[in-house]
């Protein structure tokens, strides 16, 4: 005959804390795991509204997806992103807006072409660099790679200081796409006649620098090449000290020039020194000017006759 065993109630304890555990257990996956999936379904549905035609109906859920940004909801967003039909693209991308995550940068430079794209890299500033400068190809060897890296160039010189130490060490890397991509951000003109007479001599002096430091980093001559990366890299090492004109910090090129001239007259052979003095004949300014005067009375032949050419094309120099 079965006997039913008396309940021990010292077991009492471990009993109810299993059934509170399973009662958690059950309360809170119950809730949770359907919370999320209808989070992401209505994500999914608002995105799935902007294309539907009706322009009310896209509006109110562009509205509710700006109004109410939220992380799990972004990667949902860059995942309709390219799959997606131009105007809901081009909403998608407005959308965006409302996020300040770096995780929709590589996104936002995907599509590039639409004019609601670069305000948010500039807005996400310093944080959008590494993905600019990581996305450019090492060579540029088509059209479209260099149109590209005018493009980050560009941004990059909106950047501030931030973006102005990222073309800098493009310069100093030697790769066609990032010293090109210098040029567009630094607004340096491929050589050509000589610029207008300057507006003062301090702002004349420090394009010319400029100017002249973008050109030495993608000569061939290795003096001349190596002389602008020592300047960017003592920059550097100096912390990468900037002047202040009015809000807009800026860096000292002009000392650039005073390094060029000071490579023309220690470190160079008869061919770098025609080299630089050719290259500095390009970017008139009072210090060129100077130098010119002096040039007139080089042993080189080349170089004299630059300086000649200068002086006579540049008559404000005889003056300076």
């Amino acid at each position: 005959m079965h006997t039913c065993k008396p309940f021990d109630v010292r077991k009492a304890p471990y009993i109810l804390l299993g059934l509170i555990l399973c009662i958690w257990t059950l309360c809170t996956g119950s809730a949770v795991w359907p919370q999320e999936a209808s989070s992401s379904a209505h994500i999914e549905a608002l995105i799935k509204q902007l294309g539907t035609g009706n322009i009310k109906a896209e509006d109110a859920a562009k509205a509710e997806l700006m109004q109410h940004p939220s992380p799990d909801a972004l990667p949902i967003l860059l995942k309709a992103l390219p799959s997606s039909e131009a105007t809901v693209r081009g909403n998608i991308i407005e959308i965006l807006g409302a996020y300040k995550d770096p995780r929709k940068i590589p996104a936002l430079i995907a599509h590039r072409d639409d004019p609601k794209v670069e305000p948010q890299l500039l807005e996400l500033g310093k944080s959008a660099i590494p993905a600019l400068l990581q996305s450019m190809p090492n060579t540029c060897e088509e059209t479209a790679d260099e149109t590209y890296a005018a493009w980050v160039g560009r941004i990059l010189g909106l950047l501030d200081q931030d973006g102005h130490r990222a073309l800098l060490g493009g310069l100093a890397s030697g790769e066609s796409c990032r010293l090109l991509a210098a040029r567009s951000g630094l607004n340096v003109p491929r050589p050509g006649p000589p610029m207008g007479p300057p507006t003062t001599e301090e702002s004349d002096t420090e394009d010319a620098g400029r100017f002249l430091l973008v050109d030495a980093a993608g000569q061939e001559n290795p003096i001349i090449r190596q002389s602008a990366v020592t300047w960017i890299r003592a920059l550097e090492n100096r912390g990468w000290p900037a002047k202040e004109y009015g809000e807009w910090p800026y860096f000292d090129y002009s000392q650039y020039l005073e390094g060029l001239i000071k490579t023309y007259q220690v470190d160079a052979d008869a061919e770098t020194r025609t080299e630089i003095a050719r290259m500095l004949a390009m970017y008139p300014c009072v210090r060129v000017g100077r130098f010119m005067k002096a040039a007139v009375r080089s042993p080189s032949g080349n170089v004299r006759a630059i300086a000649r050419k200068y002086l006579g094309q540049t008559p404000s120099a005889k003056t300076q």
